[in-house]
C-alpha cells in the first residue's frame, strides 16, 4: 500500500474521506465539509478533545524586505483576499488542466 493507492481509493466509489483544505488531491470529488460542535477551550486543554478547535486562518507570507524590494508587489500581496471557494476553485482548474503549482 503506498500513497498513490491511498490517493485512488476515494476514486473507485463512494466511500467516506477525511482530508483537508485547501489540497489538489481530491479536489474532483467536491468534498463537503462537515460541521462538528465546536470545542470547549478548557475541555480542550486537559486533554477532552471532543468536538473541532477553532479554524485556522491561512497566512500569506513574505521577505520581511519585499515592501523595499518591491513594493507594488507587496502591496497586491496585502490586499489579496481569497475564500476557501476561490481557492478550490483554482485548485481544480490546475488538476483539470494539468497546470503544475508554480503556474
Amino acid at each position: 500500500s503506498d500513497f498513490a493507492a491511498y490517493n485512488r481509493a476515494p476514486h473507485s466509489g463512494t466511500p467516506g474521506l477525511v482530508w483537508w483544505t485547501p489540497d489538489i488531491s481530491f479536489i474532483d470529488l467536491r468534498p463537503s465539509e462537515i460541521a462538528f460542535p465546536a470545542a470547549d477551550r478548557i475541555e480542550w486543554s486537559e486533554g477532552a478533545k471532543r468536538g473541532i478547535p477553532q479554524s485556522v486562518k491561512l497566512l500569506k507570507v513574505a521577505r520581511a524586505d519585499l515592501k523595499d524590494l518591491a513594493p507594488r508587489v507587496a502591496l497586491a500581496l496585502e490586499r489579496l483576499s481569497l475564500s476557501i471557494v476561490q481557492l478550490d476553485e483554482m485548485l481544480l482548474d490546475m488538476k483539470v488542466n494539468g497546470a503544475t503549482e508554480e503556474e
